[in-house]
């Protein structure tokens, strides 16, 4: 991804992102960007078949959904229509914060039934440095690609209304992001209260023996209804 980036002259300014719709220089689409696209849709297609068919149940079950519906919407509308640079730039701020986030959780998995131990100290820290990426990219930065999307881009063009079906699915996207922030807000007054750090969404993440019924994947609970 950052060796694509570094190759696209229209990262910035944000009006690049814009300009030269209207003459159709959006139509043309290089392979990376393409192959980027690709992927990136299959990668949340394979996100939405596992929280519905593999995952244990989560306090956010109906947010998750929600997410990855949405993201694949929007991949598949803003590739079709030409939206793809703006496209990227979401796709840019949205996933690096994922990468402290599943070191913390690594080093709390590690750490197993041990609360005081290296591992746990070095969860917390990775714990830190997700809490201030995902503020500073999904709610600052993400919130201006939002603004763009929704003010700066009509000075250069005449948005489709495919477009604002785009912008308003971006507003919910943004929104989920508030609401995991409050979370993560939560996680950390814990945390600095001196609890044990853990994923406050997970009913049962890691425990042992039988899942209570409302933490079964959506499929196994319909089956199990079935059979009923």
């Amino acid at each position: 991804m950052s060796v694509c980036l570094t190759s696209w002259d229209w990262v910035w300014p944000s009006g690049e992102w814009w300009s030269g719709y209207a003459d159709g220089a959006h139509d043309i689409m290089r392979n990376d960007l393409r192959c980027w696209y690709i992927m990136d849709a299959s990668r949340y297609s394979a996100l939405l078949f596992s929280i519905l068919f593999l995952e244990h149940g989560r306090k956010d079950f109906k947010e998750m959904l929600i997410h990855h519906l949405v993201t694949i919407i929007i991949t598949l509308v803003s590739y079709h229509y030409g939206f793809t640079r703006v496209g990227a730039i979401v796709k840019l701020v949205m996933d690096p914060a994922d990468v402290p986030l599943h070191m913390a959780k690594l080093w709390l998995y590690i750490g197993g039934d041990d609360k005081k131990g290296w591992s746990v100290f070095l969860a917390n820290r990775f714990f830190e440095v997700f809490a201030v990426a995902f503020f500073v990219t999904r709610i600052i930065f993400f919130g201006y690609v939002v603004w763009s999307a929704a003010i700066e881009s009509s000075n250069h063009l005449v948005m489709p209304p495919a477009g604002w079906g785009c912008v308003g699915l971006l507003v919910v996207l943004l929104g989920l992001q508030c609401f995991w922030m409050s979370l993560i807000v939560k996680m950390a007054t814990k945390s600095a209260r001196g609890e044990n750090l853990e994923d406050i969404r997970s009913d049962s993440e890691g425990e042992e023996g039988e899942m209570k019924e409302g933490n079964r994947p959506i499929a196994v609970r319909k089956k199990k209804k079935k059979q009923q």
